[in-house]
């Protein structure tokens, strides 16, 4: 694969070409390949494709939110754990850039600048996901992160004071995310949520939040649970096809005027 050079053309044009390379980096991250001489190459051509197209700042925000990351515990030799986080800088690459590209397609940069409109937590995310959905959720959380939007993450409870705390966290936002499947180990489509769940969604209702429910396709009996919500499907059998729920989310941003 051929890194292209900096060139003057259609800016999602070039948006794309990067996510390409980065894409092409990650399928071949091994212990020779950490921070080569390709990767140098396309991380700072992006910088320099960032800064020409939307200017400094948002260049130093590419750079913070991709660079910002923690050490993995990851058991074995120290190469290993420089492996993973070297893979999850390449992924956040990759997002950012996706965002960026996204945006661009219907906003002016005036506007597309403006992401941050609220310092308060906008999102409360469920943490009553089924081990399986667990990419799902953290897949949530990386474009909430990369659109720079704080956000609560529920917690597990188990008397009425925790029920309290969730309540608040659910109360001060104004959005309310969660996932939904399928029964495991079922033929069936009909849904599947925890007794923690149903009473988050219950609180949501309560007090008005705009809900926004990840749901598998093929689902049944979601009316059942939700009297209006946005919902975006996703296939747990094929996680690639979560490229098309970044833009369903976001279009979804951006009826509610959050983007």
């Amino acid at each position: 694969m051929k890194f292209m050079k900096v060139v003057k053309k259609n800016p999602v044009d070039l948006l794309e070409q990067k996510i390409m390379e980065f894409e092409f980096i990650l399928s071949q991250v091994s212990e020779r390949t950490l921070y080569d001489e390709a990767y140098k190459f396309a991380f700072t051509s992006t910088e320099e494709i960032l800064e020409e197209v939307f200017g400094k700042k948002e260049a130093l925000r590419f750079r913070e939110y991709t660079t910002n990351l923690s050490a993995h515990a990851v058991a074995g030799p120290i190469i290993e754990a420089e492996i993973t986080l070297f893979k999850d800088h390449i992924k956040r690459c990759i997002k950012k850039l996706e965002i960026f590209k996204e945006n661009f397609y219907s906003a002016s940069f005036n506007e597309f600048t403006e992401f941050f409109k609220d310092p308060s937590k906008l999102f409360y995310i469920s943490s009553s996901i089924e081990k399986k959905h667990q990419e799902i959720s953290e897949h949530i959380m990386e474009i909430l992160r990369a659109l720079q939007f704080n956000f609560n993450k529920g917690a597990v409870f188990n008397d009425s004071k925790d029920l309290e705390s969730i309540k608040d966290s659910i109360n001060e936002s104004e959005f309310f995310l969660c996932v939904i499947g399928k029964k495991s180990g079922s033929l069936s489509s009909e849904y599947s949520i925890s007794s923690r769940l149903e009473t988050e969604i219950e609180l949501a209702k309560q007090s008005r939040k705009t809900i926004i429910a990840w749901v598998e396709k093929g689902t049944s009996g979601i009316g059942e649970i939700f009297d209006s919500a946005e919902v975006i499907q996703f296939q747990i059998e094929n996680l690639e096809s979560l490229k098309s729920t970044t833009i369903s989310f976001l279009e979804i941003l951006k009826k509610y005027r959050v983007i």
